[in-house]
């Protein structure tokens, strides 16, 4: 739904609002969804909808920014309204977006990975966004004790 209505309207806030009352509607009311939904203008603006997603980091030389900008998780509520958020990226910046499966990760004495081992990480990196998600990966997988992750993991650098 998100693809289709991206397509035809082109704003992905309104989008967002529509996919909102679909979902609550269906039989899947009971559930929720949480999208991070940008757009990387070829000038360098980043435009964004944060739909109730553990909010990604943007880190650039002047510090590091949440992009929190957006509303709710979609489905639980009938009516929901979504704004934009816009940032600016340089060459260099990187955009880290992660599931809650990675904060969450626990250690055998019951620590979260957290963000600020994320931050840390990040700050002590390799330049390539590939590396970036391995390291990333392998850091949270050994704060676990490498033993199988108890919820889905993903992350997505740019």
């Amino acid at each position: 739904g998100l693809r289709m209505g991206i397509e035809r309207e082109l704003k992905v806030a309104p989008v967002l609002t529509k996919l909102n009352r679909v979902i609550h509607r269906s039989r899947l009311s009971s559930r929720f969804v949480s999208v991070f939904y940008g757009e990387l203008e070829a000038g360098g603006n980043l435009i964004y909808v944060n739909a109730g997603h553990q909010p990604p980091l943007l880190f650039s030389r002047g510090g590091v920014v949440e992009l929190a900008t957006g509303g709710t998780v979609i489905g639980p509520l009938a009516e929901v309204k979504f704004e934009r958020g816009v940032v600016r990226m340089e060459p260099g910046d990187a955009l880290v977006a992660c599931t809650d499966g990675i904060f969450d990760r626990r250690n055998p004495d019951g620590e979260f990975f957290g963000e600020a081992r994320l931050r840390r990480l990040v700050e002590e990196s390799p330049a390539s966004a590939a590396a970036l998600v391995d390291r990333l990966f392998a850091s949270a997988f050994a704060f676990g004790d490498e033993l199988p992750w108890e919820d889905d993991a993903t992350a997505v650098v740019v």
